[in-house]
């Protein structure tokens, strides 16, 4: 038997919605909403619409739907040139471009405001960099494009502005110091998630087709999951970060966050390639000397409806409430649709095991101990990784906070900007904001403060080194930094891809009917994004508001060792919604440079169900309204009815 879904709102809101008139006659013009690269590609084919007025449409929805009192507050800036960069578009398409020759062509695009567009201003969620009104503050204004951002452009993408985000990507929280605070879309009193908090609202709301984020722990998939998109963690080193801010360098990945997974997979052909500038080239971490060089030439070529049938999905124990020990960690509503999604998993042809990870049991119980039991030890961790005494046991952590001073400082100075010329002076500059209660004071300022002064002191002493060679000696100006990324690289190698190749599995008839004994490898690994329901967004409600969906204990993000510090990619779907409308993400991860399976299988899991649906925004008041009005217990609630066929 084979099901299908359908999906239908049910609004709680005690009042329908009025329908917004475009300015520009909605009803004439081919519409943006909940469209995907591929229905572009055909509108602009057919002449059913130009990249100018696809272009004037998301403005006019950024107009109606975020600037407004009251509004989602998710764009930190827009683009001045936009118009131009999608007449450019329309020149192209007249002259008979292709998106074969242009994968993104007329595609316009919303970028995380830490990253460099060239002549706008990179603000990190800061105001002290957004031209506040305190001693040492500026406008850091770019003079190049991140290379990301470049290769967007190359690929025929219009910049259609920047997105705020978590100050500095200090926070889940998403709010921005220089842009305040950004509200989820589809329950106004939780949280969108960070740090890539407006890159999510808003692509959720239709303000772009694409956008892109930065993950360090988990910013591109919580947002991914608090708004109903597909968000793609890429491999650490795949797409060069540079001229990003950087928060912990061996971490840091950019990536695309769309609705859809093809338009994630059009974004990948256009962002991956090698970089000369690239941190990670000639490191131990990385398994060729260039990252970028190694890629499918056509990440879309993934997109099969059979990508599950006869995979095997592993569920680590610890992300699905297996076990004793870990009782109680995942939400009862993020489990309850998890456990669904299992179900359409193997109706799609995939066999679903349980397992316990050994890299992800070596590490906490080494260098990611807790304090409560012992903290964190290089005994028993077997691999050679650097230590704060000779022949001590305990991790050293240092060269990881000397390689973000550099990076940072190296950040810093390609503004040449007059005014924070350096570290020090961007701390100075912190630290007379946050004395004068510049921007937001909901956000994490007093911590951004605190660190930038930190790595402002190693830059000065000459402690701050990145993972090259940059006086050029023949050796790496970090030692201790290519100890750890070798480390970290075998035991990515040996306990975590090598148990995926070959797991000899013992039989446990206690979490499946499968015959584990008999499981040669493992295709992938399957888990929910987020192990509880998105935290309210305290913020901005009465004090002493309590969460009726709250559950102690309960896990965050799940996955970040094996994404994050392994540096591996994760993409997360949609997965579901609680009983308020808040959404509810699944993701799949596996190898390093595995981008193109996961798009495969996330693709046929997102066809199967189709859990994405767009959110009811009649609670954005009009533009002549002055609040912003909560209904108790939630504006929205969706729902999915099944029918069997």
């Amino acid at each position: 038997m084979v099901s299908k879904f359908s999906k239908r709102p049910l609004m709680m809101a005690a009042a329908s919605a009025t329908v917004f008139l475009f300015s520009r006659s909605a009803s004439a013009q081919w519409s943006v909403e909940e469209k995907s690269i591929a229905d572009l590609a055909s509108a602009y084919s057919t002449g059913l619409t130009t990249a100018t007025g696809v272009t004037q449409q998301y403005l006019d929805r950024i107009a109606r739907y975020n600037n407004v009192v009251g509004g989602l507050n998710s764009i930190a800036s827009l683009n001045p040139n936009v118009l131009a960069e999608a007449a450019l578009a329309d020149s192209r398409i007249a002259s008979g471009a292709t998106f074969a020759q242009y994968p993104l062509l007329g595609v316009p695009v919303l970028v995380k405001d830490s990253y460099d567009v060239s002549g706008l201003v990179t603000t990190n969620g800061v105001s002290v960099l957004n031209g506040a009104t305190t001693a040492g503050a500026t406008s850091m204004v770019a003079p190049n494009d991140a290379f990301s951002v470049a290769r967007l452009r190359a690929a025929g993408a219009i910049i259609l502005g920047k997105t705020s985000l978590s100050t500095m990507a200090y926070s889940f929280n998403g709010i921005d110091n220089a842009h305040g605070v950004p509200i989820n879309p589809y329950q106004p009193q939780r949280q969108p998630g960070g740090s890539s908090s407006g890159t999510g609202v808003s692509l959720a709301a239709n303000f772009a087709m694409l956008g892109m984020g930065g993950e360090t722990g988990g910013s591109i998939r919580i947002p991914s999951n608090a708004n109903a998109l597909v968000g793609l963690k890429t491999s650490a080193g795949l797409i060069d970060p540079g001229g990003t801010w950087p928060l912990t360098p061996t971490r840091d990945v950019v990536g695309p966050m769309a609705k859809t997974v093809t338009d994630v997979a059009y974004a990948m052909n256009a962002l991956v390639a090698p970089s000369s500038t690239n941190l990670f080239n000639g490191t131990p971490f990385y398994p060729t000397a260039n990252p970028g060089t190694v890629r499918p030439t056509d990440y879309t070529a993934a997109l099969s409806t059979t990508s599950l049938q006869g995979k095997v999905l592993a569920v680590p124990k610890s992300m699905a409430n297996i076990g004793t020990q870990y009782e109680g960690t995942i939400h009862p509503q993020v489990l309850a649709n998890f456990n669904r999604a299992i179900v359409d998993l193997k109706a799609q042809g995939a066999t679903v095991i349980y397992v316990d990870l050994p890299a992800s049991t070596t590490y906490y119980n080494t260098l990611g101990r807790s304090t409560a039991n012992g903290g964190a030890t290089t005994v028993n961790f077997p691999y050679a990784y650097p230590t704060t005494t000779v022949g001590g046991t305990t991790p050293a952590t240092l060269w990881s906070s000397y390689a973000a001073a550099y990076y940072y400082e190296k950040q810093i100075e390609s503004y040449n900007n007059p005014t924070i010329k350096n570290l020090r002076d961007f701390a100075t500059a912190l630290n007379n904001g946050r004395n004068g209660a510049a921007g937001d004071a909901r956000s994490t300022l007093n911590t951004a403060y605190t660190n930038i002064n930190t790595l402002a002191g190693y830059w000065e002493t000459g402690l701050a080194k990145g993972f090259g060679d940059a006086n050029n000696d023949g050796s790496p100006d970090n030692p201790e930094a290519i100890t750890a990324l070798q480390a970290f690289a075998s035991l990515r190698n040996f306990q975590y891809e090598s148990f995926m190749a070959s797991p000899n599995l013992s039989d446990d008839p206690t979490t499946t009917d499968v015959n584990e004994s008999q499981i040669t490898n493992i295709s992938a690994f399957v888990a929910p994004t987020y192990g509880s329901v998105m935290p309210l967004q305290t913020a901005i409600l009465p004090g002493g508001t309590t969460d009726p969906l709250a559950v102690s204990g309960t896990a965050s993000l799940l996955g970040r060792f094996e994404s994050n510090i392994l540096g591996s990619p994760s993409i997360s779907v949609p997965m579901g919604y609680a009983s308020d409308g808040t959404p509810m993400g699944i993701q799949f991860f596996g190898e390093l440079l595995s981008e193109e399976k996961l798009i495969g299988l996330a693709y046929d899991y997102e066809q199967a169900t189709r859990w994405r649906i767009a959110p009811d925004l009649s609670f954005v008041p009009e533009p002549s309204g002055i609040a912003l009005i909560f209904v108790s217990g939630g504006l929205l609630v969706l729902r999915r009815r099944r029918q069997l066929v």
